[in-house]
């Protein structure tokens, strides 16, 4: 998914920074999991992986990207399918998703609030793209209701109909607004397609909590923080997205169909309490190493943070180029933004 801050550009750094191997760190803790970038990448080096967030679709990224060593089984509905189409033979998860794929489109929600094909008029999706979700949505909550799918096989097919609706969204990378016209990307019909999952041997874990229970419940080697850094929350530049993971039908208002009742900001999207946030995260922090990620045009000064660190132990820092966001489609190249990421040796 697009992702303001996604890490996909410079995983490779943040691993180099760290050094898992050369220090003998055997597991990783990351509160700020988003769509788990960082975590799936310390998965595959084989650290054993523990991630959280407060978003319900971060939470289904996690529990099929970082928990899921292997595509679910879909035993239960395969045998259901199988019934109903006997001479389909489905036998595996991609014929879970080809089932979706041919469904008959649908006029529901998705459609009425973020389509064209609603009295909305909102552009996020075309008609068809939206009825497509709306069939695929509703076939998943039948089946989970029947008794069709377990919690893993539910996030799979959900962690491949977020992936899908955001490759077809006529967005710029948040859903805080649309685009004026249907550009190219959003006029191509919507697919699911298999998510990767692959397996590392350890029993990695997906929580759906806030960062100071999960750093106070959990001890690991390495504890990544990556938290907002500025008044913007994802909560709300991801509204659409949330909706699709609750698969609910909340009262929304305004040019981008925001619900009207979400869950406050994060701590971290104001400068008081994201300075006690942190101190109580550092605090509660059980970890051989801290690394703190954050932008150098945060809320919090980098004397400050530097101050908080060394508190609990040597601390260096280095400076990372990453891609300014940007609101439009199609905008010109930006001059690198400058992140800091803060690596302190704990005591």
């Amino acid at each position: 998914m697009r992702y303001i801050g996604s890490k996909a550009a410079i995983v490779d750094q943040i691993a180099r920074a760290i050094q898992p191997r050369r220090n003998g760190y055997a597991s990783l803790c990351d509160p700020f999991a988003g769509t788990c970038t960082v975590a799936r990448y310390f998965k595959a080096l084989g650290l054993r992986v523990i991630t959280g967030d407060v978003l319900r679709q971060s939470y289904i990224l996690q529990s099929a990207y970082v928990q899921l060593s292997r595509p679910p089984k879909f035993r239960r509905l395969l045998a259901f399918l199988d019934q109903q189409t006997p001479h389909s033979a489905p036998n595996s998860a991609q014929s879970v998703l080809d089932y979706l794929n041919g469904l008959p489109e649908k006029n529901g929600f998705i459609t009425q609030q973020y389509s064209p094909g609603g009295p909305g008029g909102r552009l996020f999706f075309t008609a068809s793209n939206a009825r497509r979700i709306d069939r695929i949505r509703y076939t998943l909550d039948h089946w989970k209701h029947s008794d069709l799918l377990d919690s893993s096989e539910e996030a799979y097919l959900l962690a491949a109909l977020l992936e899908a609706s955001d490759r077809v969204a006529n967005t710029a990378g948040t859903y805080y607004a649309y685009l004026k016209t249907f550009y190219r990307k959003a006029l191509r019909g919507l697919v699911l397609q298999p998510p990767y999952i692959f397996g590392n041997g350890r029993r990695n874990r997906a929580n759906q909590t806030d960062a100071v229970q999960l750093v106070k419940n959990s001890q690991t080697d390495i504890l990544y923080l990556d938290p907002p850094y500025n008044e913007r929350d994802y909560g709300a530049y991801y509204h659409l997205t949330e909706t699709l993971a609750l698969g609910d039908k909340p009262q929304v208002h305004g040019t981008s169909g925001m619900p009207h009742c979400r869950p406050a900001k994060s701590p971290f999207c104001c400068r008081d309490t994201a300075l006690t946030t942190l101190s109580q995260i550092l605090g509660a922090a059980r970890t051989r190493c801290l690394a703190f990620h954050y932008s150098s045009n945060g809320l919090l000064p980098h004397a400050v943070i530097l101050r908080l660190l060394r508190d609990r132990g040597p601390t260096t820092w280095s400076t990372i180029n990453v891609r300014r966001y940007s609101s439009r489609a199609h905008a010109p190249p930006h001059a690198p933004t400058a992140t800091r990421l803060y690596v302190c040796r704990v005591r």
